[in-house]
This record gives C-alpha cells, sequence and structure tokens, in this order.
C-alpha cells in the first residue's frame, strides 16, 4: 500500500497487525523519475532480494513475501 512507502517494516507492524511475517524484501522499481513516491532515491538496488530486517525500507513497486496462515495474508491490503 502507498501508505507504507517510506517506512520500515517495523514502522508498519506487519506481524502485530496481519500475524504474518515478512521474510524478504524484493525491491522492483516502482519508480517516479529516479525516486520512490516518498522522495527517496531507489537507483542502484533495483530487482535486488534482501532479508527483511526491522529496518528494511519499503518503497514503490516493492514486493514482500510472507509467511503465514492463508486467512491472514488474504487480509493483507
Amino acid at each position: 500500500p502507498r501508505g507504507w512507502c517510506g517506512k520500515t517494516l517495523a514502522e508498519v507492524n506487519v506481524r502485530a497487525k496481519f500475524n504474518v511475517n515478512v521474510v524478504e524484501v524484493k525491491h522492483g522499481g516502482g519508480t517516479l523519475g529516479g525516486v520512490d513516491s516518498v522522495g527517496d532515491s531507489v537507483g542502484g538496488d533495483e530487482g535486488m532480494t534482501e532479508t527483511a530486517q526491522p529496518t528494511t525500507k519499503i518503497r514503490a513497486g516493492d514486493t514482500l513475501v510472507v509467511i503465514g496462515r492463508d486467512r491472514d495474508i488474504e487480509r493483507l491490503p
């Protein structure tokens, strides 16, 4: 969701809100003129997959790889 862009995984708190764990973040290059929707540069790591850490920042175009029960995953926005 757009409201998650620019926030860290800790700030979004997916585990507590949706009962799923984010295990990877695939940076997908959903850029707007070389920056994401909150103005952060997204240059050199497009297409990179990173192990999820609490400090991992979510950007436009990212894909979050999650694990959890189907019913919990289906609740994700």
